[in-house]
Formats: C-alpha cells, sequence, structure tokens
C-alpha cells in the first residue's frame, strides 16, 4: 500500500518535472530567437543559469511534446488522449531517442507507462538494433536482387548460347564435305 502510494507521487511528480521543462523551454527559444548570432551561451550564463545543452534539452521538449502535453493537463483516464500525456520527464527524455513520428506507436507497442527507465532504455535499444537489422538485410537483399538480375542478363537462353556454335559446326561440317 505503501509502495503504490510512494510510486503514484513519483509518477505524477516526474509528470510535472516534464510539463516544467516544456514551460522553460517555450520562452528559451523565444529568447534564442531574439539574441543576435553568438549572445546564446552568455545570456544563458547570465540571465537563467543554464548550460547550452540543459537550454537545447528544454527547448527540444517543448518542440516535441509542448502541444499534445500541455493542450490536455489533466489527461488521466481519458481514453482520447494522446499516449504522450502520462509520460514522466525521464520517460519523455529517453524517448527523444524515437523519431516523432514514431514515438506514439511505440509507446502503444510497450508499456512505457509502467515500465523502469533500465526497461524502457532496453526497449529503445532494442527497436534500433531491430532497424538496424532491418537495414543491412534490406542492404544484402537489393545486393542480391542486383547480382541475380546481373547473372540473368548475362546468361542467354540455351539457343542464344549454342546457335552460334552450331552454325560454325554446319558450316564446318559442309566445309568439310564439299573439301574433305
Amino acid at each position: 500500500m505503501i509502495a503504490a502510494e510512494i510510486n503514484t507521487i513519483r509518477h505524477q511528480a516526474g509528470k510535472i518535472l516534464l510539463a516544467g521543462a516544456i514551460e522553460i523551454g517555450r520562452p528559451l527559444k523565444e529568447a534564442k530567437d531574439l539574441l543576435p548570432y553568438g549572445e546564446w551561451g552568455k545570456w544563458l550564463k547570465e540571465s537563467v543559469s543554464y548550460s547550452q545543452r540543459t537550454a537545447e534539452r528544454l527547448m527540444q521538449f517543448c518542440e516535441e511534446y509542448g502541444t499534445k502535453l500541455l493542450a490536455s493537463p489533466d489527461s488521466d483516464g481519458n481514453p482520447n488522449s494522446s499516449p504522450v500525456t502520462n509520460l514522466t520527464y525521464t520517460q519523455a527524455l529517453i524517448l527523444l531517442g524515437i523519431p516523432e513520428e514514431e514515438r506514439e506507436e511505440f509507446i502503444a507497442e510497450h508499456d512505457v507507462e509502467t515500465m523502469t527507465k533500465l526497461e524502457l532504455q532496453q526497449a529503445v535499444k532494442d527497436r534500433d538494433q531491430a532497424i538496424r537489422e532491418k537495414k543491412d538485410l534490406q542492404k544484402d537483399l537489393n545486393l542480391k536482387s542486383s547480382e541475380l538480375t546481373q547473372l540473368t542478363t548475362q546468361n542467354k537462353s540455351p539457343e542464344q548460347t549454342f546457335l552460334p556454335l552450331m552454325m560454325w559446326t554446319r558450316y564446318l561440317m559442309n566445309s568439310c564435305t564439299k573439301d574433305c
């Protein structure tokens, strides 16, 4: 009972942290657009005490998740809500490794909400490995297909292969019968 309560609070805190990261990312994007080229790092250090990496990550959260998460802040139990609405900060961070157009499908196929950080990292790693293997297999298939096409065009039909030989044989036979 106590563990369930702790886990619920932890999950809610992760969701709040993600919402805060998205909210911070929005004005960071605005500030970056307003600053002259080369002033971004200095402004971050002096004004908000963020490194460029942290600021870029916060802006990425805003870009990738902002419209879906902030449009429906209380999505618990809503069957029409986007799968990303129940993500915590850590889950959202890990899922940034998956292209946006594939992310919701990945979340729908995996029970991301109940996965540990390590399980989610492993699932993303497995997905990436499967994609690499599929690309390698497709590359091999294309190579074999190309080789087969090349061999097919090189190997002429038996008639095409033997016709000159047969004609030459007839010529020799005719020549031999006349001259022999």
